[in-house]
């Protein structure tokens, strides 16, 4: 049985950020669903530009697709479960 969390931006990044590879389930733009593994805070590949908004501004959270080696977004307003360290937590509206 997961846990439930609430959907708020602060305790999922925290929960997202260990280091280790974590598993998002979430709605993509076009409404499917998506399941990406992937961890936070990753710096290869990263060109040293920067971006040219705030992400948390936009309820995003940056993360590190391994399966695509590739940098991705994710909208914290559309993820239904993450699973982190073991742990499931499904997160509620």
């Amino acid at each position: 049985m997961p846990y439930r969390i609430n959907r708020d931006y602060n305790t999922i990044k925290k929960i997202l950020s260990t280091g280790k590879i974590s598993c998002v389930e979430f709605y993509k733009k076009d409404g499917s669903l998506r399941k990406m593994l992937g961890r936070t805070g990753v710096r290869k590949d990263v060109k040293g530009v920067g971006l040219s908004y705030v992400p948390q501004e936009k309820n995003l959270i940056g993360f590190r697709d391994v399966q695509a080696q590739a940098h991705r977004m994710i909208n914290v307003d559309t993820i239904q479960t993450i699973k982190a360290q073991g742990i499931e937590y499904e997160v509620l509206n």
